[in-house]
């Protein structure tokens, strides 16, 4: 359906797109998430240049990844060993970020980019969005939902 349309990544991207740091904390991300009614955002340098996203599936896969850390340390405890306390806190403070999550990485289009080929690109490779890139900076953000509600303009 999406084969002859005329519309492009700039015509059906969300915008203005919410971004994180690698630095935020995760806790201020979800909320964003929550509020926001979204699931997944770009992730920026200082620079504001897309270097990687975060989605829930990213929380999902991190919860099961933390769970043989947190044994190890829960171990560690129990056979006696003390452990400096702002050690703890540096460590649960890294793991605390967006940086700890984060799938590293963009695969971006231009707002130029035909949504056909956007609707391909998201199929290919099994994600649910796909920022919007003007000089490797996020402009908008385009969901599966925007390319179905775009389909809906050519039935």
């Amino acid at each position: 359906m999406l084969e002859s349309s005329p519309l492009t990544a700039r015509d059906i991207m969300t915008h203005p797109v919410v971004t994180a740091r690698a630095e935020t904390p995760l806790r201020v991300v979800i909320q964003q998430m929550m509020a926001g009614g979204f699931s997944g955002m770009p992730v920026v340098d200082d620079a504001g240049l897309a270097i990687g996203m975060i989605t829930e599936g990213d929380f999902m896969r991190w919860t099961e990844e933390v769970g043989p850390r947190a044994r190890w340390w829960l171990d560690m405890l129990a056979d006696g060993h003390e452990l400096a306390e702002t050690f703890l806190q540096e460590i649960k403070d890294q793991h605390a970020r967006v940086r700890a999550v984060m799938t590293p990485g963009v695969i971006g289009v231009s707002g130029d980019t035909p949504i056909r080929d956007v609707a391909a690109l998201l199929a290919e490779r099994h994600v649910k969005r796909v920022p919007v890139l003007a000089d490797g900076k996020p402009i908008g953000i385009i969901t599966r939902r925007d390319l179905v509600r775009a389909m809906l303009s050519t039935v």
